[in-house]
């Protein structure tokens, strides 16, 4: 029996949300340019060394450059498998890219020096225009509905949310 073919749907919109309070911004711009980086493939491995605190990746990358010397890299975590946007049928529907900060060793190794539950390192997007402390993240969906209709799962943190709503196709913005 023949495999069925499938083609390769890619969401219509891209969703970018962050944080009012947050000292970092996102702009539909950064949020283009990481659809286009995760759609080429342009992510790496980290190696795993989790000594710093979750949920705390900048301060956790500082604090190695500071006693061991390298650098900060910017960019975005991968996150398969979050079901941020399980209505759509794109092949990015699964996936969330989150704002995360990896540190660069002074011989210029990718580390993840984050802890996380799954004790593992994320797929990485390095993209230098995310900035420190930037608590927000991107989705990708196939309607204009379903992008406006995203929620936080907080309610109250839903309220201090501002969003990015980006057509995939063209990188304009909607409101």
């Amino acid at each position: 029996m023949a495999k069925k073919k499938t083609k390769t749907r890619y969401p219509s919109y891209v969703v970018a949300t962050i944080h009012v309070e947050s000292k970092g911004r996102i702009t539909a711009e950064m949020a283009w340019e990481a659809y286009n980086k995760l759609k080429n493939h342009d992510f790496s491995y980290p190696e795993l060394s989790p000594i710093g605190q979750f949920q705390m990746c900048f301060l956790n990358v500082q604090q190695c450059v500071e006693r061991n010397g390298g650098e900060m890299v910017l960019g975005w975590q991968v996150d398969k498998n979050s079901g941020a946007a399980q209505l759509s049928k794109n092949c990015f529907a699964k996936i969330n890219l989150e704002a995360h900060a990896v540190w660069r060793t002074p011989d210029g190794r990718l580390v993840e020096v984050t802890s996380n539950p799954e004790k593992t390192a994320y797929p990485f997007i390095v993209h230098e225009k995310v900035q420190v402390f930037t608590n927000g993240s991107i989705q990708f969906v196939d309607s204009f509905i379903l992008a406006r209709t995203i929620r936080h799962f907080d309610r109250e943190a839903e309220k201090k949310l501002r969003r990015i709503i980006v057509h995939a196709g063209s990188g304009e913005v909607r409101r």
